[in-house]
Formats: C-alpha cells, sequence, structure tokens
C-alpha cells in the first residue's frame, strides 16, 4: 500500500508542471484575447470611434475618421466592415496584413513569443474579435439620440409596409383558423413593424391569445412605439415581454458563443432565454438579422433551439451585391439571374442599382435625397462601366454632388450614424447557411421584384423555414 502511494505521489508530482503550463497558457490565451480586442475597439462600452487605435480604426470605417461633415455620405453609406459577412469580408480588410500588423502591438508580440502555442489560433481569435466588434457596432441602436431614433419612426408611421403585410400571411398561413395560446418571438423590434404585421393578419380572438417576446436592444422604442401598437391590435398587456438586449443574448444563453468582452457586467436574460427552448411557435424578423452579418451561426443555432418542432422562421432582409466585394463587374451582375419574377430574370445588376437608387434618395423624401442630376451621372458612369466602386465614385465626386444636393433644398447634415453599421448578405447565402444549421426551407422570395427597374422590391428577400 505504501508502495502504491508513493508511486501515486511522484505521478501527480510529474503532472504538476503540465498542468500548471496548460494553466498558464489558458491564462495567456485570455490575456491575447483581451490584447486584441482593445487594439480593435471591442474591449470596453466605449464608441469604436474612441475605443479603437486609430491604425485599425481607419481599416474598419475608413470614413470615421472624416466625421459626419467632411465624410459624408461614405461616413452614413460605408459599412463598419467589421459587419461584414465573415466569407467576404476579406475582401475590403486585409485579414493577413491585420494580422501581422496586430503582431507588431507589442502586448500582443511578447505573449506569442513566451507562449508560441498561441499562434496555433491566433489568427482565429483575431476573426473572433472582428465578430465582437462588429457585435457592438449594432449596440448603436441601444444609444442612439432619441431625436434620430423619433425620426426613423415618424419616417415609417401609416406608410404600409408590403414586406411586414408579407409576414403577416405567413403568420396566418402557418397558425391558421385554430385559436389557442401561442408564442411568436421578434428578433430586432424597434418600433414593431414587423412583429404588427404579424399580428394583424390573426384574429382578434387568435391574437388575445398570443405571448408575444420582444427582443431589442432599446428597450424604450419598444415601450413607446411597438407594445401600443399591439395592444390596441388586442394583445394583452400582460401577455408581451420585453428583452432589452441582443438576440446574441440567446447564443451565450445556449452556449454557442462567449460573451462578448464589452458586455461585461451587462444583463444577458440567459434564464428568460432557456425557459423558452423549444416552446416557441414562430419567430419573426425584418431588417434585423442583417446585424448577425459577420456570422450568421449564432443567428440560426438559437432560431432552432427556441422554435417547437415544426415551428417557423420567417425572415425578410436586404441583400446585393455591393455587400460582397467594394469593386463589382457590371457585365457579370447583368448575366446572374437571382430568380424569375413572371417569366423575366431578375439579375444581380437589377439588385445592385436598386440599392445604390435608395440610398441615393428615392423616393425623394428618404435619406440623403441626391436630385436627379446626381443619379443620371451614377447610372450613367455605371452603364459605361466594366469595374465600378461606388464608394470610390463617391470620393471622387463628393464636391459636386454635395453642392447639387444643398442646391436643390437638401438639409444641413445630422450624423444619422446607425447606417454606418450595417452590412447586408443575399438570401442565397441566408438559405445555404440555414440549411446547414438543420432547418427546413419552404421558400426564398423576392415577392415585390421588378424586373429591369429600380425599386426596393429588387433587394428585399424574404425566406420563410420550419424546424
Amino acid at each position: 500500500m505504501q508502495r502504491y502511494r508513493n508511486r501515486n505521489a511522484r505521478t501527480i508530482q510529474k503532472r504538476l508542471p503540465e498542468r500548471n503550463w496548460s494553466l498558464r497558457v489558458k491564462v495567456a490565451k485570455k490575456r491575447l484575447r483581451r490584447a486584441i480586442a482593445k487594439e480593435l475597439g471591442a474591449a470596453d462600452r466605449r464608441p469604436l470611434e474612441t475605443a479603437t487605435n486609430p491604425l485599425f480604426q481607419s481599416r474598419f470605417h475608413p470614413h470615421s475618421e472624416k466625421g459626419p461633415i467632411r465624410g459624408y455620405p461614405l461616413y452614413q453609406i460605408g459599412h463598419e466592415l467589421s459587419k461584414l459577412p465573415r466569407e467576404t469580408i476579406g475582401n475590403f480588410v486585409d485579414i493577413p496584413k491585420l494580422v501581422h500588423d496586430l503582431r507588431q502591438i507589442p502586448a500582443i508580440g511578447t505573449l506569442l513569443h513566451r507562449h508560441p502555442k498561441l499562434e496555433q489560433a491566433f489568427e482565429q481569435s483575431v476573426r473572433d474579435m472582428i465578430r465582437e466588434r462588429g457585435i457592438k457596432g449594432s449596440k448603436f441602436w441601444e444609444t442612439a439620440p432619441k431625436t434620430y431614433i423619433d425620426a426613423i419612426v415618424a419616417g415609417g408611421k401609416g406608410k404600409p409596409n408590403l414586406m411586414n403585410d408579407r409576414v403577416g400571411m405567413v403568420a396566418k398561413r402557418l397558425f391558421g383558423e385554430t385559436v389557442r395560446p401561442r408564442t411568436i418571438l421578434d428578433i430586432g423590434t424597434f418600433a414593431g413593424g414587423t412583429i404588427a404585421g404579424a399580428v394583424k393578419a390573426l384574429s382578434l380572438q387568435q391574437r388575445q391569445q398570443l405571448r408575444l417576446v420582444l427582443v431589442d436592444v432599446n428597450e424604450r422604442v419598444i415601450r413607446e412605439y411597438a407594445i401600443p401598437t399591439l395592444a390596441a391590435l388586442g394583445v394583452p398587456r400582460q401577455n408581451i415581454v420585453v428583452l432589452p438586449t441582443s438576440f446574441y443574448s440567446a447564443a451565450v444563453a445556449f452556449g454557442q458563443m462567449r460573451k462578448p468582452l464589452h458586455e461585461k457586467g451587462l444583463r444577458r436574460f440567459a434564464k428568460q432565454f432557456k425557459v423558452l427552448a423549444g416552446k416557441v411557435d414562430l419567430i419573426t424578423a425584418g431588417a434585423a438579422t442583417l446585424n448577425f452579418a459577420n456570422d450568421l451561426q449564432p443567428l440560426l443555432q438559437s432560431v432552432r433551439v427556441l422554435l417547437k418542432p415544426g415551428g417557423g422562421f420567417v425572415d425578410w432582409e436586404w441583400g446585393s451585391a455591393e455587400a460582397r466585394t467594394p469593386t463589382v463587374n457590371i457585365p457579370e451582375l447583368k448575366k446572374k439571374i437571382v430568380t424569375i419574377i413572371d417569366g423575366k430574370p431578375l439579375t444581380e445588376f437589377d439588385a445592385y442599382v436598386s440599392f445604390l437608387d435608395f440610398w441615393m434618395g428615392s423616393p425623394p423624401d428618404t435619406y440623403f435625397a441626391y436630385p436627379e442630376i446626381v443619379k443620371q451621372k451614377l447610372w450613367h458612369d455605371i452603364e459605361h462601366a466594366t469595374q465600378f466602386n461606388f464608394f470610390d465614385w463617391c470620393e471622387r465626386n463628393r464636391d459636386w454632388t454635395e453642392a447639387e444636393r444643398l442646391k436643390a433644398g437638401g438639409k444641413v447634415l445630422a450624423d444619422p450614424a446607425g447606417f454606418r453599421n450595417r452590412a447586408y448578405r443575399d438570401g442565397r447565402a441566408m438559405t445555404e447557411v440555414a440549411v446547414q444549421h438543420g432547418l427546413l426551407i419552404e421558400s426564398l422570395e423576392y415577392p415585390f421584384a421588378k424586373p429591369s427597374e429600380k425599386t426596393t422590391g429588387n433587394v428585399n428577400w424574404m425566406l420563410v423555414a420550419r424546424k
């Protein structure tokens, strides 16, 4: 027995250095992650513009250093590039150079030198922190000025939204005429347009049996706009649950991703999400899942966990080729067919120019409202180009376009900074990832597309899936 004890003690002593080494590496890995996050502005709650090392801020938002006036319109239109899809971000940001330059930061370089094993996962750690930067970018909507939020809400108030009405058609088809308790979870509720579209399509008796879960980082706008609208439609107020957080919190609750560093100390509502697992009849999202552009895995895994067997997921979004690469090949866009509408092909070119038309101000009372002379020059230059880069075009023509905009009565510029936090995926990309995560696709459609015209219907797609 004594001999056995001695042998066991020697084994423990032998393994102890190995365990200490493993622990040191684990601690070093956490320190490395924080060091990368600090450089990329993802380590705390300060705005990205002030939290990020200027060397790296200029790569993820080249126009932010100019500010909202001098950098207009690219300050608003230009993406916060960390939110671009993981598979295409390398077309906008030189990832190998970013990895190389991060190695030159003393705190990072020292950790890598002392712990060579960290090299194996270094690039992946960088990509993870890019995702956390993108998550943080979406939080603009949590702290955006009230005047800005209210202006957006007022802009859409009373105007029909055909995509939200389409969500209602899906809800009606899924629920039929049966009256019984049902749960709908809405991602990125904001003023409630999409969830209201779903509720309006149901009978009053069905509405009275609904339990609604509204998820959005801005609690004020939900309580001030969404809840009164839903209550007026007949949903009992006690049946409306507000989770003032990002839908990323669901992924954290279900162990699909780690909690972002900049959210340390924030309430995540993990218990509420866990209670809902397998109990949601329908998940809706309208112009909301684009905030998951960098990596759709946390979104779609959480959707699958939350839905009941047979439960539905309906998501409408924006998608255009400009999110894949800054420079597009115009002849190739004209050849690539997105879908067929009444026997006519809807091409990627149709989607591309429709998206730019929206940004340039069509209809004229939206966003930038450039006069027709500016848009006509843009269409002329696109039609006569083989390779076209919209951001370069804006840079070259900025003084002239701004002069024309002001001459036409354009407003003095504010800072609608929310626009700089968006990136877009087309419907096919979303569908492919949804299939990978076990969702059954019922349909992918561009319900209001008009080939050869410039209309947002050419960029608005809708995915309907089931668990």
